[in-house]
């Protein structure tokens, strides 16, 4: 975290020394992970298919993971593994082998949500940070510091909770993590039963079969008749954005901002893990970010509407997607009339060759992909499907979005001198001298530099900067990037390109190996005891326990018989 100095006069006059808070985005498979290292995410949160809330992303293999974990922490960056489902009792022996394979293959901390399984960790992995899920719903002071004692590091909040609340429960000094973008779940901090009850899907197991963005009537049950509503999708909120409230969010004391999002795009987890980036950086520096913009940007990526939910007490219609439950684009005009099976739209944004337009009609949506580049003013294009004078018109996909984002996704993003790890590069050619190459990484301040062969007078031609720059910094499909050079050479210097590839290639070895040293090798420590054995079931008559609403109803369940009211 970086010290950065804010006046922010909402929280008891100006806030002397704040820190910018961890950026944490989402990686539902490689191109996500990519995307988030290179939009410049301080850490990443994946799943592997097991006791992974989110079993439908593409998800990573855990014989991969130390690969993995390798390019995070090559980038500057951290890993968290979520393990955030309920684990069933005959599952616990083998959570907790995926718990211990995981943190051998480097990742900085677990996130679980089952309070047994993070018990036992504590007893059996002490020396494996665990993040609390926000699916464990902790919305008190007490509830956060009854997590730290069970052995959590971190707790991700409720997501109920307003920014005076969050504020007053970072008084309990443990780390906090709250969500700054995506969607939203209509119930507590995504402990969803409903999934089951409709889809026969849990949500808490990691099959989530979203029941809330199904259309829905609301009935007056002493009726029975419909209540007329804005839209069929009932249960369906908007998707939080918090840019325009980040200096309140981070006045609030919380250590990390969450991205939700491990099943959406890669473009999608590039552009608003660039957006917070770019905002972050800003409060850095003290200046401002273009917060319309980017919240624009955000819209074409996908969006049910913004809100700013619990955190600034939103809790009514204003943060539901009634409407659409899905990505509602961005609107660019209106149909304006039909001729001879074209249709005329009366366009208020340029648009680009391929970009994907919805058409919005009483009978559903159309959609239908622009031929090329339209300015504003009117569009003439064929659509099949029938569609009326003033149905109004979205862009839904963004072709020049997707153009300019091209590259930082896959690997081609490791094709040349363009890894994500910058690298100073340091050459020495002196005659008489070895030859010597030293890189020193960026963000992890670490070097190596390797000798080779003596130089020798060019027997024929020398060798000069531009062939130094080209054959040392052949470093693609490698995670590292040239960034700047020291070069010092002799005049009529000479050396072969195969020892200066040679030399490249062991330096490259030796400093990946020093970057990562303080993941490899890792060792288990013995645990703190043994694991408790199962309490018996207490003999005897069981208690009665009843939940009431008011006073005429406790009478009435005492009188019935209930134990407990």
């Amino acid at each position: 975290m970086q010290q950065v100095l804010l006046d922010h006069p909402k929280w008891c006059g100006n806030v002397p020394s704040m820190l910018i808070p961890e950026l944490l985005a989402p990686s539902g498979n490689r191109a996500s992970l990519l995307a988030a290292l290179s939009a410049g995410a301080d850490a990443v949160y994946l799943g592997i298919q097991e006791f992974n809330a989110r079993r439908n992303a593409d998800n990573f293999k855990l014989e991969d993971l130390t690969e993995t974990c390798d390019l995070v922490h090559l980038s500057g960056a951290r890993l968290y593994l979520a393990m955030n489902t309920a684990v069933l009792p005959e599952e616990l022996d083998s959570a907790l082998q995926t718990a211990r394979s995981a943190w051998l293959a480097g990742i900085d901390a677990l996130i679980v949500q089952d309070l047994g399984f993070l018990a036992t960790l504590r007893n059996e992995l002490p020396e494996l940070p665990i993040h609390v899920s926000t699916q464990m719903n902790l919305h008190s002071s007490l509830a956060v510091l009854k997590a730290a004692e069970f052995g959590a590091k971190r707790v991700t909040l409720a997501r109920e909770l307003s920014l005076e609340e969050i504020q007053k429960i970072s008084e309990t000094a443990v780390e906090l993590e709250v969500f700054a973008h995506g969607a939203l779940c209509v119930c507590y901090s995504g402990q969803c039963l409903f999934s089951s009850l409709i889809g026969r899907r849990s949500a808490n197991r990691g099959l989530c079969a979203q029941a809330c963005r199904l259309p829905y009537k609301l009935i007056d049950t002493s009726t029975g008749r419909a209540i007329k509503t804005e839209g069929r999708h009932l249960l369906s909120p908007r998707d939080l954005a918090t840019l325009e409230i980040l200096p309140d969010l981070i006045a609030s004391g919380v250590s990390s901002l969450k991205i939700e999002g491990r099943m959406k795009s890669a473009t999608y987890v590039y552009q608003v893990t660039k957006a917070y980036r770019e905002a972050l950086d800003a409060l850095l520096l003290n200046k401002e970010s273009d917060k319309k913009s980017a919240l624009s940007d955000l819209a074409e990526v996908f969006s049910r509407g913004f809100s700013t939910a619990y955190l600034t007490g939103e809790r009514g219609n204003a943060m539901m997607s009634y409407q659409r439950p899905n990505n509602r684009g961005v609107s660019v005009g209106r149909v304006q009339g039909i001729s001879d099976g074209l249709v005329n739209i009366r366009l208020e944004k340029d648009l680009q060759a391929n970009d994907v337009l919805e058409v919005r009609t009483n009978r559903g949506s159309v959609t239908v992909r622009v031929p090329e580049a339209a300015n504003t003013g009117k569009l003439i294009i064929s659509i099949p499907q029938p569609v009326g004078s003033g149905d109004r018109v979205f862009r839904v996909q963004n072709a020049a979005l997707l153009d300019r984002d091209a590259g930082r996704f896959d690997d081609a993003l490791f094709v040349g001198n363009n890894g994500l790890v910058g690298l100073h590069a340091s050459v020495d050619l002196k005659l008489g001298q070895p030859a010597r190459i030293r890189f020193e990484s960026e963000p992890a301040a670490c070097f190596a530099e390797c000798t080779g062969a003596v130089v020798e007078p060019a027997r024929s031609r020398s060798i000069d900067e531009a062939a130094v720059r080209e054959h040392v910094g052949r470093i693609g499909q490698t995670p590292f990037s040239i960034k700047s050079w020291d070069i010092h050479l002799d005049e009529g210097v000479g050396l072969s390109f195969s020892e200066l590839h040679r030399l490249r290639s062991e330096v490259l070895e030796q400093l990946t190996e020093r970057m990562l040293e303080p993941w490899h090798g890792r060792q288990l420590a013995k645990s703190t005891g043994s694991r408790q054995a199962r309490v018996a079931a207490r003999q005897g008559k069981p208690e009665l326990a009843v939940l009431v609403r008011d006073r005429q109803s406790a009478k009435l369940a005492r009188k019935a018989g209930a134990d407990l009211v």
